[in-house]
């Protein structure tokens, strides 16, 4: 098996079993970020069409697969949202589906290394959070020109948040006071003044806070529905689908599909509970830490 040496996901030696790769069968990465579950399935002898919506994301596995000398005829790239999954797989051949992985969340390049203030301990960067960095709306469009009514709503909703209210008073708030809030740090300020307590427990009011952004900029519920929705109708009998969430509202989203589609009688669940990462692969990747993975079979 080939092991990206440039990127290591989540449970991978897992989701490789869970996939069952088998010889010259297509398979679909549609979150592909930095390529490492794409590799690992070209390594079994699958063939991989990945799709991402992050440029940067896709300019990084084309020079990996370049490196590794990975022709097209192994891994097809292509630069969209899975929400049209169907589609984009329909017109790159790929037509006899085996497996299909979704890596749901925002990447580690993209917290780390994007500069495109998906993170709360980047306080000089911008708040953007646009997983394609063309949409129109982003996370400062949010926080400056949301009503004080429609913050708390998606506060209270996404990062499911006790201070919702008392947050999106003193944003609108401050922005009334200040003008436009445009960075990371200025939105941290706002934030922790509004709560009391320890440093980690500030910390991890501020990860909700831009998680709740971050899933209303991309519309992330709305575009897991239709892709999970999509992979399922395109699976071949006998082909899985694997999700891995990072936090409630995905995990809740992907047990509620596979279960409905269970009802119609279309998925067999693979997971009767969903697999978490072990100690050995959390010290050595924290965000491994909130990793749920479902998986679910084609009747």
């Amino acid at each position: 098996m080939i092991l990206s040496d440039y990127h290591r996901p989540v449970l991978l030696p897992k989701v490789i079993e869970l996939l069952k790769i088998e010889k010259d069968r297509q398979y679909l990465d549609a979150t592909l970020g930095g390529g490492g579950y794409a590799f690992a399935i070209i390594g079994m002898g699958g063939k991989v069409l990945g799709i991402d919506l992050d440029p940067q994301a896709v300019e990084q596995v084309k020079k990996i697969a370049a490196d590794k000398r990975i022709g097209d005829d192994k891994l097809v790239i292509h630069r969209g949202s899975f929400a049209g999954l169907k589609e984009t797989a329909l017109d790159n051949g790929f037509e006899k589906v085996r497996g299909i992985i979704f890596d749901l969340g925002v990447s580690s390049h993209q917290l780390d290394r994007s500069g495109r203030g998906f993170s709360f301990r980047k306080p000089d960067e911008a708040l953007d959070m646009r997983f394609a960095g063309t949409d129109e709306l982003t996370a400062a469009g949010v926080v400056n020109q949301y009503s004080k009514e429609q913050l708390y709503e998606i506060f209270a909703k996404y990062a499911e948040e006790l201070s919702s209210r008392t947050i999106a008073d003193a944003i609108v708030r401050a922005r009334t006071l200040r003008g436009h809030i445009n960075k990371v740090g200025e939105l941290n300020s706002i934030i922790k003044k509004q709560l009391t307590g320890e440093e980690r427990h500030k910390d991890q009011v501020l990860a909700r806070i831009y998680q709740s952004l971050r899933i209303e900029v991309n519309s992330e519920l709305s575009t897991i529905n239709r892709g999970l929705t999509q992979a399922i109708e395109m699976l071949q009998p006998g082909g899985r689908v694997i999700a891995l969430s990072y936090h409630s509202l995905e995990d809740r989203l992907v047990k509620q599909i596979f279960r409905e589609n269970k009802v119609q009688r279309k998925l067999k669940i693979v997971t009767k509970n969903p697999i978490r990462a072990d100690f050995p692969e959390i010290k050595l990747n924290p965000r491994a830490r909130s990793a749920k993975l479902r998986a679910a079979e084609k009747i």
